[in-house]
């Protein structure tokens, strides 16, 4: 649905590629197999082509101008990093957490309530 949405005609033919694009890998239309493993050929606008800090490239590629634009919860919901495992997310959220300035704050929360011990006095 977010590709359909676009700012301006360029934008519009560009998504219109990167849709196809999309639906054809789904599809399975453009991957062949080695292997055990299917293969995709990734259209060169996606590839990170630098070898030096790929991660940095990766995030800087998706979120252009994060730190100006950390706050702008609708800059996030246009954007998104997809990836196979948790483990990989982990990295990719571990490494945005060192981009943004100040200090880290864990807030924990459950899922159950506390149950009053019966001794205690409740009043």
């Amino acid at each position: 649905m977010r590709l359909l949405m676009s700012s301006s005609d360029q934008d519009e033919g560009e998504m219109k590629k990167f849709t196809n694009w999309i639906l054809d890998v789904g599809n399975e239309n453009i991957s062949f197999v080695v292997g055990d493993e299917s293969e995709i050929e990734i259209i060169d606008d996606l590839l990170i082509t630098t070898t030096d800090d790929l991660l940095f490239h990766l995030v800087d590629f998706v979120y252009p101008n994060l730190l100006q634009n950390m706050s702008d919860y609708k800059y996030f919901q246009s954007r998104a990093i997809p990836a196979p495992t948790l483990e990989s997310v982990k990295k990719v959220n571990d490494f945005v957490l060192t981009i943004f300035p100040g200090m880290e704050n864990e807030y924990l929360s459950s899922d159950t309530t506390c149950q009053a011990d019966e001794n205690e006095d409740v009043q």
